[in-house]
């Protein structure tokens, strides 16, 4: 769910390529949609249908495990009526945590801080990361309090930076990579 904000920029290429490869130069191609709001969320497959409630018994569709089309009882896939599916699915970790750009882009700058040598840079974007991880809508608390934990504790194991002109090759002068950071503890 959280991602779909991200995919919205993206709609509007979609349907231009569903276009091209349709052959079509205008809108008319994308003939539905659909928006919904649920308190509680709940998993499974959604489909949106453009066809009256009475031209078509939706409990005799399923879902094709391979394709994803829409397909009768009979095995035959649903023709006559243009469709959008859309499963809904829980995880209890999220495994690309690291691609949330507004994490990703933060982090990135307590790179470059680090990376510099800049002490007062480094600690300021680790406070914006911080910030920016606490009011992420992205992850829960919980893990936006443990993602901020390991960013400090991080900073606390190396160090301050160095400046370039002070540097030794026996340390280390970059700040681990953002996918390293172990965000669920091994869950």
């Amino acid at each position: 769910m959280s991602y779909i904000a991200l995919a919205l920029p993206l709609a509007g290429l979609i349907v231009e390529g569903v276009n091209l490869l349709a052959g079509s130069s205008g809108p008319s191609l994308v003939e539905i949609g659909f928006t919904v709001h649920q308190e509680r969320p709940r998993t499974g497959w959604y489909a949106a249908i453009r066809a009256r409630k009475d031209m078509l018994d939706i409990n005799t569709l399923r879902v094709d495990p391979h394709d994803y089309r829409l397909l009768h009882d009979n095995g035959s896939p649903l023709a006559d009526y243009p469709y959008l599916v859309v499963e809904m699915t829980q995880a209890r970790a999220r495994d690309d945590w690291f691609k949330v750009p507004e994490l990703a882009q933060a982090y990135g700058s307590v790179q470059e801080e680090f990376r510099r040598g800049s002490v007062t840079g480094t600690e300021e974007a680790i406070a914006a990361f911080r910030r920016i991880a606490l009011t992420n809508n992205d992850l829960l608390s919980v893990d936006a309090e443990r993602l901020v934990a390991q960013v400090q504790d991080r900073y606390a194991e190396l160090g301050p930076p160095v400046p370039p002109h002070r540097r030794r090759r026996s340390r280390q002068y970059m700040f681990p990579d953002f996918r390293s950071l172990d965000l669920f503890g091994g869950a």
